[in-house]
């Protein structure tokens, strides 16, 4: 779920666009037995952390899928891991269309090959992933909209991807997705990928990273957040001559600031091997980090080796600079920041915990302070009044937690089918309990409503 890199004062990200490693690609790296990317490589050597987006399924095929067009079953041989590897690839994002083109045995074979060969996957399930230079974080989300063999599409926008985003964007100073969306061949983005890159960048998302058209898609700023439509291709051996071009993304991250411009890249005339066409072509800069998280005079930091050995979130507590605790591994789905008049600064964390109330692992709301000793746990809920689907405080009443419940109670969970209910809630220094202001509850409808429809 997490990965830690450190190289210099500053970070630098590479990300490419889609990555073939089948059919014509494949006989041209068997037959001239070189790298792919042997033009590219003191660029690639140059970046901190190096991002490709991986089309298709590494292992071998086992089973016949007479439905499909064997062309548009991307299968990776097992030898290539080695190839990605000597490349530098950090990351890989399977998150896409093709990732179950080999289907379950397939999806397992490519985390083993990745796995092997210190490459970390990206995907929906195990994001966010978690990088650290010195005291900066960068997180990292995979979606994809794009429905394929054995792949699984992520509703836009739903509690899954918002608590996602809620965890990324408290633990880190720069959150990015890198997105599989649009349509094939268009050089522009269509009204949903408009509607997805708005409601994604007001609910926190810095940077989005996107593929599959295949083609460039012009980059641009959605409420002051730069967007990557798409990189286009890669490495890839499409026959239009719009899919012979690609953008390398190039994001360096400073002190306060990110800035990020798109690199030019091309083949040459009976290759598919990719080099720099041009230099920079657009450049966003001077875009800013979130703040660093503080609690009762506590920076709390993620401790990135431990989790990803614990596959769970673990904090660390720092006064003056000096690490004081680390928590116990949490298996945080999502978390926010609150203020109340009795414990000062809080922690709302959902998490997925077994219950004797329904006898199931369901999502439970947990409050954490931080002290000088440890990070305690103030409250324990079940799942307040009734089955919680999300929990979110009003942005400008942080007395005020919204909760979307399953409107139905802990005796009727084996219903197949039931309505959502909106209930506000209000610390009293001890827990949750119910709040019946009218107006208060209408505030929180509406802040759903907000949360959960795009524009």
């Amino acid at each position: 779920m997490y990965y830690n890199k450190v190289e210099k004062d500053n970070i630098t990200l590479l990300v490419t666009g889609d990555i073939l490693l089948s059919r014509n690609v494949k006989v041209e790296i068997e037959k001239k037995n070189i790298s792919p990317w042997h033009l590219l490589q003191q660029k690639f050597n140059n970046a901190d952390i190096l991002i490709g987006n991986l089309e298709g399924a590494i292992g071998r095929k086992t089973r016949i899928d007479s439905s499909v067009n064997p062309s548009l079953e991307f299968i990776v041989p097992t030898k290539y891991g080695t190839l990605l590897k000597d490349a530098g690839f950090d990351v890989l994002v399977t998150e896409n269309n093709h990732s179950g083109d080999l289907f379950k045995v397939g999806i397992d074979s490519t985390e083993t090959i990745l796995k092997k060969n210190k490459i970390r996957q990206l995907n929906f399930q195990n994001s966010p992933q978690f990088f650290q230079k010195g005291d900066k974080i960068i997180s990292m989300i995979a979606l994809n909209q794009i429905m394929g063999k054995d792949s699984v599409v992520q509703n836009i926008p739903s509690a899954e991807v918002l608590q996602k985003i809620r965890l990324a964007k408290s633990l880190s100073q720069l959150v990015i997705v890198y997105i599989h969306w649009g349509n094939e061949l268009n050089s522009w983005h269509n009204k949903t990928q408009a509607k997805v890159a708005d409601w994604l960048t007001r609910n926190g998302v810095d940077l989005i990273v996107g593929t599959h058209p295949h083609v460039i898609q012009e980059p641009n700023l959605v409420n002051e957040k730069p967007v990557f439509y798409s990189l286009g291709n890669h490495l890839f051996d499409q026959k239009y001559l719009e899919t012979k071009t690609g953008l390398l993304l190039e994001c360096k991250v400073y002190k306060k600031h990110f800035e990020c411009n798109s690199i030019k890249t091309k083949v040459d005339k009976e290759s598919f091997f990719p080099k720099i066409n041009s230099e920079i072509t657009k450049l966003f800069s001077t875009t800013p980090l979130k703040p660093s998280k503080k609690t009762n005079q506590i920076s709390l930091n993620i401790n990135i080796d431990k989790t990803i050995l614990n596959e769970k979130i673990i904090l660390d507590g720092y006064q003056n600079e000096s690490k004081v605790w680390s928590s116990l591994p949490i298996k945080m789905e999502s978390l926010e920041f609150f203020h109340t008049n009795d414990k000062g600064d809080c922690l709302l964390s959902l998490e997925k915990h077994f219950s004797s109330l329904d006898k199931q692992i369901s999502l439970r709301p947990y409050v954490y302070t931080a002290t000088k000793k440890e990070l305690m746990t103030l409250w324990r809920g079940s799942a307040l009044a009734f089955p919680l689907i999300d929990a979110t405080f009003l942005p400008q009443n942080q007395e005020i937690l919204c909760a979307l419940h399953q409107n139905r109670s802990y005796l009727q969970l084996k219903k197949a089918s039931f309505s959502t209910k909106v209930v506000a809630y209000t610390w009293n220094g001890f827990g949750f309990k119910g709040v019946e202001d009218s107006l208060i509850c209408r505030e929180c409808e509406m802040h759903f409503n907000y949360l959960y429809n795009l524009k």
